[in-house]
């Protein structure tokens, strides 16, 4: 027996066996594998910055462009290029004061550029003073009104805020009727000497104010010694102590001693501008008659009577008749 069994094991031990695999106690762990580090996109409230940044500035270049917006500009950009440097950095205190600095400058930026569109567009005049131009009423205007009824109103002190008190009297013009329009109006025409722009604030025909600025004058000479806010009341206030209807007259009778006839007048410009003449610089006045009639296709036309420009203390510069 003994040497059966030795046998058998022995024959055993030839044969392969079944594996002897362990038992399933707990689940294979897996290494997770690591995730590719995610780009860090800006934020909404850095894309919102950004284009209110780009839509306020844009609108600035193409309408007018001044001394405070290029300080909010520098201010708006150093703020947010700070905040976009730190914002990664363990100084939460540092991130968050400046994350409101630049959510407090585009809430200025939005308040200020919606202020300036509606002032520009209505220039704030209230409507009970805007003046009605017609002849031969405006002989009897006050220039010195108009003049301080602008410089009162809520527009004209937001441009001069705008521009840092730079903004320089250049021209009123007067129409009492245009060809496209019944009513008559005014503009007036102001220099920004701190970004060398060319401002024109007014209205025809009844409507509100609005104010337009042109491109800076790179192009051309900015004009040179224009009178001061002082000298520009003044020369105001000489031309109403003898009044329109007195310059009219005067040139009434220039037309008739060179004529011997008496002018037909419908219509009346008046241009109260700074000039540099060969014998005369500053401010003049110049009346123009004219007389609307009709061509040949029936087009309304204004041809002119007379032309004649003053100082403010009533001497006469020149004439065309």
């Amino acid at each position: 027996m003994g040497l059966k069994a030795n046998l058998k094991n022995r024959i055993r031990g030839w044969l392969p066996k079944e594996p002897n695999l362990p038992r399933k106690t707990t689940p294979i762990q897996i290494p997770k594998e690591k995730k590719p580090s995610s780009k860090r996109k800006l934020s909404v409230f850095s894309i919102i910055a950004i284009i209110v940044i780009v839509d306020f500035y844009m609108f600035s270049f193409i309408f007018q462009f001044s001394t405070l917006e290029i300080i909010l500009l520098v201010v708006t950009l150093a703020f947010a290029a700070s905040w976009l440097l730190v914002r990664r950095m363990t100084h939460k205190n540092i991130i968050k004061f400046l994350k409101y600095e630049v959510a407090f400058c585009l809430l200025f930026v939005v308040i200020f550029t919606s202020a300036g569109f509606y002032l520009f567009y209505t220039s704030g005049y209230p409507p009970t003073n805007v003046p009605q131009i017609t002849y031969p009423n405006i002989l009897d205007a006050s220039l010195t009104q108009y003049l301080q009824s602008l410089q009162q109103s809520t527009s004209f002190r937001f441009l001069q805020a705008e521009h840092f008190g730079s903004i320089t009297f250049a021209q009123l013009a007067i129409r009492t009727s245009y060809s496209n329009a019944p009513e008559g109006g005014l503009t007036w025409t102001f220099y920004a000497e701190d970004v060398k722009t060319k401002i024109t604030i007014g209205e025809t025909s009844g409507k509100p104010y609005s104010t337009d600025s042109f491109s800076p004058l790179s192009r051309m000479p900015f004009p040179q010694n224009l009178p001061s806010s002082q000298d520009v009341n003044q020369v105001f206030n000489r031309i109403d102590s003898l009044g329109l209807r007195w310059f009219y007259n005067r040139a009434v009778e220039v037309y008739q001693n060179e004529t011997a006839a008496t002018p037909t007048i419908t219509d009346l410009g008046v241009d109260v501008a700074f000039g540099n003449l060969e014998n005369y610089q500053g401010i003049t006045l110049v009346l123009t008659g004219l007389n609307a009639s009709h061509d040949n296709f029936g087009n309304k036309i204004y041809p002119t009577v007379f032309k004649v420009e003053f100082q403010p203390n009533g001497s006469m510069l020149s004439a065309m008749t």
